[in-house]
């Protein structure tokens, strides 16, 4: 059956793989219960694929078939949350790992698991390509930054690792739904959601195909084989507005499939990443 068509169910009687008291490495300002959190009921749900049971995750199993290579998270903060998670995971079997990297912004880090020969890291890249801010729009509390993306340049920030990568997994999108300024060839060919006299307005799902495929291409062009699975794009979970319009995220429970509204705007954007990971696949 397809691991991706299901629903979200309680779990019963299962032993959980950490908290936010067990995992040491959880950043404190995503440690919810540290923050004020007082329910603990949204650590009881599993995804449960339609017809089929998905095997609990297995740290020994997982480490057996990674020995001797190295997974990288690339993209924005959902790559960065699911590193965050997947190093709670395995930190019960071998903790505390080697921290071999870590900028100021914990948005570049590397964990070295020396028993098993394993390496994770995180890269941020919210774009995959190279960008730029630009002057921030707005007023007050509703400053916006800008960014100039030059859609033809793989950012050097994760393609720089490509070398030493085997699985690169990447997460993008969510900040291409803002006012940027698109280049390619070093010449501005247009915007997004914008209103710029004498600058041609294009969707956001058209910087998201050019971006994507010009990471796919980089990476068919290298010589090592490296595994790439691509997350796709996740609609946000504000409601009643926007993270910067009054929208709140205060679920306790997972939404239902008779309460998703995906919008058109997030199936194109869906759509436009597995059409370019399927170009991507035949040319490999």
């Amino acid at each position: 059956c397809s691991l991706f068509v299901g629903k979200w169910v309680r779990r019963e009687g299962e032993r959980r793989l950490y908290t936010n008291y067990t995992c040491k490495s959880i950043p404190p300002g995503k440690n919810c219960f540290l923050q004020g959190r007082r329910d603990a009921d949204f650590l009881r749900w599993k995804w449960k694929p339609d017809g089929c049971d998905l095997p609990a995750f297995s740290r020994e199993s997982f480490f057996a078939a990674l020995r001797g290579k190295t997974m990288a998270f690339i993209g924005d903060s959902v790559a960065k949350n699911h590193m965050d998670s997947l190093l709670c995971i395995l930190s019960k079997e071998e903790s505390p790992p080697l921290l071999l990297e870590n900028d100021e912004g914990d948005r570049f880090v590397t964990w070295r698991f020396p028993e098993h020969d394993f390496t994770l890291m995180v890269i941020w890249s919210p774009f995959l390509v190279t960008a730029t801010e630009t002057t921030a729009t707005g007023n007050g509390s509703q400053l916006h930054v800008n960014f100039n993306l030059h859609l033809d340049e793989v950012d050097p920030r994760w393609s720089g690792k490509l070398p030493v990568i085997d699985y690169a997994i990447f997460s993008d999108t969510h900040w291409f739904l803002r006012e940027n300024y698109l280049y390619e060839r070093g010449e501005l060919i247009g915007c997004t959601i914008c209103d710029r006299q004498n600058v041609t307005r294009l969707r956001p799902r058209e910087a998201v195909r050019r971006a994507f495929r010009t990471s796919f291409e980089k990476i068919n062009g290298c010589k090592k084989n490296i595994h790439v699975i691509l997350r796709t794009y996740s609609p946000p979970h504000f409601e009643h507005g926007s993270w910067n319009t009054g929208g709140r995220c205060n679920r306790t429970t997972p939404i239902s499939r008779s309460e998703v509204d995906t919008g058109r705007m997030n199936l194109d954007i869906r759509r436009v990443q597995i059409e370019e990971l399927e170009l991507a696949k035949k040319a490999a």
